[in-house]
């Protein structure tokens, strides 16, 4: 693949995860994922995470 159809693949791509990585750039946002990403897979209630 020539560098311009991988440039253009990757902001197709990009595009895709826009509201996702909008989302992410928020502080309190990527804290929250990260601690919900840490915590058992058994579920999470909002106080569990704010602690």
């Amino acid at each position: 693949m020539d560098l311009s159809k991988e440039i253009e693949n990757l902001a197709m791509n990009f595009e895709a995860c826009h509201k996702t990585l909008s989302a992410m750039g928020d502080e309190t946002r990527q804290h929250i994922i990260l601690e919900m990403m840490r915590m058992d897979y058994r579920g999470s209630r909002v106080p569990d995470i704010t602690e």
